[in-house]
């Protein structure tokens, strides 16, 4: 590659002599002052700094044989080969001698080559950099939930909000979701049963999840997909807020619950990913939605029916994760590991 470069140099160097004029309007001396500190910089090696140079040669003269000749050494010093293939052919463009043009179109053919060969190197390398090891931060959406807490009490929770971070298929997050109970049956202070509401239900799960993966993205048929198995397990705590009548007053509770299902991610060879999981819930309420004083009984909807507040149902949730990178160490370089 060494001596093919200095090939390359050789063959700029013997058409500078015979540079177009500039367009009318711009200056032969910038232009020159220009061609003159590129070439300066090349010999000192300093790629990036003669790019800038060169370009301006190709701005300010576009018709510049030997100009778009040592942009395109340059570009291709420093391996950016599209912008070096892009300089080449429009080198050839411009009818260069028939010796010189053969010359630069079989360099034209190498670079292609190491252009696709490169392309296709990055692309492995961000499978890899931003694929299932790869540890994130994640937002999340549910817009199918029906836990038992709201639907026992005939309040209308439908949806939560999750936020955390994930390692390794390690996930820890924070769930939130609220909504409205109309009516249900509250003990006053004498611990006697009297119709309540409206209450307001607030939810708080701190969880972890584990997502061993079925399906490795681009290495089988799901193509850019992983689907993988969670395996959820939380815990919650649950209060309702009644703010007038004889029930008034806050009431709560907590517990624990799993849940388990189906879900896929969408990789986009980026630090971005997109994922669904569909989940069933079952928990288990240590106590009733009880308030705050010893004697007080727990809330009851307007059946009867004692909420525990386990949350019991199905979610679909819908996931956006930012991905930091992941970069292998020596060892799995290596093949150690």
């Amino acid at each position: 590659m060494y001596i093919e470069l200095k090939f390359m140099v050789a063959i700029f160097l013997s058409l500078a002599m015979f540079s177009t004029p500039a367009r009318a309007g711009e200056s032969d001396d910038d232009v020159e002052l220009h061609r003159a500190k590129a070439q300066k910089l090349m010999a000192a090696k300093d790629w990036g700094a003669a790019e800038a140079e060169s370009k301006r040669v190709t701005e300010l003269k576009p018709q510049d044989l030997d100009g778009w000749l040592m942009y395109g050494i340059i570009e291709q010093r420093l391996e950016h080969f599209d912008e070096a293939l892009s300089a080449f052919h429009k080198y050839l463009d411009l009818n260069p001698p028939a010796d010189k043009a053969e010359t630069v179109r079989g360099k034209v053919a190498d670079l292609e080559i190491r252009a696709t060969k490169q392309k296709q190197e990055v692309v492995a390398t961000h499978e890899e950099m931003y694929g299932p090891r790869s540890p994130g931060a994640f937002v999340a959406f549910a817009p199918i939930y029906d836990p038992s807490t709201s639907s026992v009490l005939g309040g209308n929770v439908r949806d939560n909000f999750q936020i955390g971070f994930e390692y390794r298929r390690l996930i820890m997050g924070l769930q939130y979701d609220s909504g409205t109970i109309p009516s249900l049956l509250a003990p006053n202070s004498s611990g006697t049963y009297v119709a309540a509401g409206p209450g307001t239900l607030k939810t708080y799960i701190m969880f972890f999840e584990f997502n061993p993966i079925l399906t490795e993205p681009f290495r089988g048929a799901t193509g850019p997909f992983s689907i993988f198995i969670p395996v959820h397990l939380g815990v919650f705590d649950n209060s309702v807020n009644i703010s007038s009548g004889s029930g008034a007053g806050t009431y709560g509770n907590f517990g624990t619950e799993i849940a388990s299902g189906l879900g896929a991610e969408w990789y986009s060879r980026s630090p971005f990913k997109v994922g669904a999981t569909a989940m069933y819930h079952v928990g288990w309420g240590f106590s009733g939605l009880e308030g705050s004083g010893s004697s007080q009984s727990p809330l009851e909807s307007d059946s009867g029916t004692v909420a525990y507040g386990g949350n019991v149902g199905f979610e679909l949730k819908l996931s956006f994760t930012y991905l930091f990178g992941y970069e292998k160490t020596l060892a799995e370089k290596a093949g150690v590991q």
